[in-house]
């Protein structure tokens, strides 16, 4: 018989990472290594996209509808503070969405 999923369960089920697939954290990885500054690194989520789609095979629609970009809580599991930052259309910004990665202190 089930039961409703509690709180707690969601959060770690996102903090594992386990509804994402290893090619997404495999390319993460790859940006975080490549954009590392030494305090911090900068990811983009059109290179993201752009890497699953072109280099690994996947659907730009199922990536977003399946939210395969919602990593942060499993990054954060692992040391990381994630800081995700996208243009206000509203405020006509127009920069590029992306993400901060800091170690915790």
């Amino acid at each position: 018989m089930a039961n409703p999923i509690t709180p707690a369960e969601v959060q770690a089920k996102a903090a594992s990472g386990a509804r994402i697939p290893e090619e997404v954290f495999e390319v993460v990885n790859d940006l975080i290594q490549d954009g590392w500054n030494g305090k911090t690194a900068t990811v983009y989520q059109k290179d993201v996209v752009a890497t699953l789609v072109d280099f690994h095979g996947f659907d730009r629609q199922e990536i977003f509808a399946s939210h395969y970009l919602d990593f942060e809580p499993a990054y954060g599991a692992r040391g990381w503070v994630v800081a995700y930052d996208k243009p206000m259309a509203y405020a006509g910004e127009t920069y590029e969405a992306h993400w901060v990665f800091s170690p915790t202190a």
